[in-house]
């Protein structure tokens, strides 16, 4: 297999990250003008629509011209995970069904692992044109850099998928977690769920996932932020296999471990 040069890497950031930037937020911005009229085409898997089509092409087209030998891996057509020195992880849509009903917070995820390593992420919600990035350098949102704010609440995310079997493990952990927090729903894409804690408008997450699609690029954000977020193992590189990632602040992330731990081994 070809090695991805530094040099080589150096010439992406520079000169391609940027529009792939564009084409994200462009394609977020056109599918939030169809939310709500698109029907589920799923046949295989449910919800499945021609923008996610449209996007992970797209996306796929602008790392195909990237310099060096890259591999993609991504929800629709591309979801053979190939472990290789570079390796571009992307939900054209995450939180589908949220597009299709037209509602808030859908997202377009983009990661990059190099080495096995997340590197850089772009997390673009359309619905409020927010633009979360990642990079060696911290998390921003719009340009910003984002710091995780300190808070004494006591609201979490527990986000179940919808493709997570064992509904009797959700409802038991769902009852512990409520005897020591305000437990809420997912707030829309799960890559969104991490960005707002982040943003002190929760306290922490837990995730039961149909795939990490989404968690590479949430739980990197959280991390450069100063959250801790993890898989079950407790460890920060994931891997395509992993499925439940729990997030907090430094307070309360292993309260969350360890209450997930007594439901799930």
């Amino acid at each position: 297999m070809i090695k991805l040069k530094e040099s080589e890497y150096s010439e992406m950031k520079k000169a391609d990250i940027n529009k792939l930037i564009g084409f994200i937020v462009s394609s977020g911005k056109e599918i939030v003008s169809k939310a709500g009229t698109i029907n589920d085409k799923g046949i295989k898997k449910q919800f499945l629509t021609e923008e996610d089509l449209r996007i992970e092409r797209g996306i796929k087209e602008i790392i195909g011209k990237l310099p060096g030998q890259h591999y993609f891996y991504a929800e629709e057509e591309n979801n053979q995970f190939i472990d290789a020195d570079s390796v571009w992880i992307v939900d054209p849509i995450s939180g589908t069904k949220l597009f299709i009903e037209g509602k808030p917070h859908y997202a377009i995820v983009v990661s990059h692992l190099s080495n096995g390593r997340v590197d850089l992420v772009i997390v673009y919600d359309p619905t409020v044109d927010e633009l979360f990035m990642g990079n060696s350098e911290g998390a921003f949102l719009n340009g910003k850099k984002l710091v995780a704010k300190e808070t004494q609440s006591k609201k979490i995310i527990f986000a179940p998928s919808y493709g997570w079997k064992d509904l009797d493990q959700i409802e038991k952990l769902k009852e512990k977690l409520e005897s020591k927090y305000e437990v809420y729903p997912s707030q829309g894409s799960l890559a969104i769920n991490y960005c707002l804690v982040v943003r002190g408008l929760f306290n922490g997450v837990v995730s039961l996932t149909k795939d990490a699609f989404p968690e590479f690029a949430g739980l990197f954000i959280a991390n450069k932020s100063g959250l801790k977020a993890t898989n079950l193992k407790g460890h920060k590189d994931i891997v395509p296999d992993d499925r439940v990632f729990i997030c907090g602040t430094l307070q309360n992330y292993n309260d969350l471990l360890n209450l997930t731990k007594e439901v799930i081994s």
